[in-house]
């Protein structure tokens, strides 16, 4: 697999995170570690059965569904590629069927939860009202854990009450409404903790770090400011980046159009959309109670006899 540095640089050409193309530098590598091991160190040469053998190998490693997805499918992007740029004649894995991502089935927070936590965070203790922000920021507009951390002061329109997410994935802009008890929590958080805390007055960001000298949080720092600080006040931990999914699948079941949510999340596909809704069967089973037109029927014996005479 020799064009893996030219595929790594087509990625970073098309603004993809440097997390993202280390994670693709480091499953190519070991995939081209396999293929070296069996004789094959140029790419025309891999062929369909090959492909089947390193799938072979995976499962025989005991991968998990998740890591095989992952592996075929970068896997796959980049044969797709040396297609595209003429580097291969024809891609090995084009009868390959993937697996399918078991992401789909990762939960949301319960609404119990978050009713919990907004209910109970303790509104004078500096760190939970940073939290309570948080949440409410990213619950108001479906926001990714990283697009709270680059968020700027200055691209917060309290007037207007609109927030401009800059340079988010793919290197896209947006804007999104945020509501009004978001905007109250981000002006507590402004008034009680970023004016008294903030040592450095030019830093532009909305988070920072209340101790060290960092201008702006790391992922894992903006990780441990929600998950510590609820542990430390006995409330129930919940993963971050799942309040985006549960904003959006809530907004799903009180009634907002697919498209519109498609819009607030920023996703090109509607199928990038569908993997962020997680509809439950009970919700599923209400909402078809309620809006199928053959369950309108509520059972009237007069119409069920009619139909079957």
């Amino acid at each position: 697999m020799k064009h893996i540095d030219t595929f790594l640089k087509h990625l970073a050409d098309n603004h993809y995170a440097v997390k993202t193309i280390l994670m693709y530098d480091r499953v190519l590598n070991s995939c081209n570690d396999y293929f070296s091991k069996i004789g094959i160190t140029d790419d025309n040469d891999i062929l369909e059965s090959n492909i089947i053998s390193f799938i072979d190998y995976l499962n025989y490693i005991n991968s998990n569904e998740k890591k095989l997805f992952k592996y075929l499918s970068i896997l796959n992007k980049y044969f797709i590629y040396l297609e595209r740029e003429k580097l291969i004649f024809l891609s090995p894995m084009i009868h390959i069927e993937l697996p399918k991502d078991i992401k789909l089935q990762r939960k949301i927070i319960d609404k119990e939860k978050l009713d919990e936590i907004f209910s109970k965070l303790d509104i004078n203790d500096i760190f939970c009202i940073r939290v309570r922000m948080v949440i409410e920021l990213m619950y108001s507009s479906a926001l990714r854990c990283m697009e709270v951390i680059n968020l700027r002061i200055n691209n917060i329109n309290f007037a207007d009450k609109e927030i401009f997410i800059q340079k988010s994935k793919y290197n896209k802009d947006r804007i999104v409404p945020v509501n009004d008890i978001a905007l109250f929590w981000i002006n507590k958080y402004i008034e009680e903790v970023r004016n008294k805390c903030l040592k450095n007055r030019n830093n532009p960001y909305l988070i920072f770090p209340i101790t060290g000298k960092n201008e702006k949080l790391s992922e894992r720092g903006f990780y441990n400011t929600i998950t510590m600080t609820l542990k430390k006040h006995n409330f129930p931990l919940i993963q971050p980046a799942a309040i985006r999914p549960t904003s959006a699948t809530n907004m799903l079941l009180n009634g907002m159009p697919i498209l519109y949510i498609q819009k607030l999340l920023g996703h090109n596909n509607l199928s990038s959309t569908q993997i962020y809704l997680r509809v439950q069967l009970k919700n599923l089973s209400k909402e078809i109670d309620s809006k199928h037109p053959r369950y309108k029927i509520e059972n009237k014996k007069e119409d069920l006899i009619y139909e079957n005479k």
